[in-house]
């Protein structure tokens, strides 16, 4: 079964789409979203079947934001808590969703993502630019150092 990427556009994410060190936009607009995704994903870090995701401790709020990126240049946060244990309970249940059968299932996939943000304990806020090209380069710089290993 061939998996095709799509951005994340779910209501109330925010994305944040970078193509570093150019440019980093934020939008929750969906028709906004998948433009700037067809603009990156041509030049994707993540091939269709990779997908990345993480915890940052917001630099303003201070609440455990976690993140996916199914291409490398989108950051999509999903959740933020106050307790970095919180956030990486839905970091491990974002994992098990990725490891499984499930990942194939839209619907299995938009209810996890709407189910982690009505659990959140705030509305995750976007990251600051820099940190969004941090969080970039460190998917290249991952991604790059897998891709030598297997060599």
């Amino acid at each position: 079964m061939e998996h095709k990427k799509t951005p994340m556009q779910y209501r109330p994410f925010q994305c944040v789409i970078s193509h570093a060190p150019y440019w980093v936009v934020t939008t929750d607009d969906p028709t906004l979203q998948a433009e700037l995704y067809q603009q990156t994903n041509q030049n994707a870090l993540l091939s269709p079947r990779q997908t990345m995701a993480g915890i940052i401790r917001h630099p303003d709020t201070g609440f455990y934001q976690l993140w996916i990126s199914t291409n490398g240049f989108d950051i999509t946060s999903i959740s933020a808590h106050i307790r970095a244990e919180r956030a990486e309970q839905d970091l491990r249940e974002v994992k098990s969703m990725l490891g499984s059968q499930d990942y194939y299932d839209a619907n299995k996939i938009e209810a996890l993502l709407i189910k982690l943000s009505e659990e959140s304990g705030s509305q995750p806020q976007p990251f600051p630019d820099e940190l969004v090209r941090r969080i970039t380069q460190d998917i290249l710089r991952m991604v790059t150092e897998r891709n030598n290993h297997k060599i």
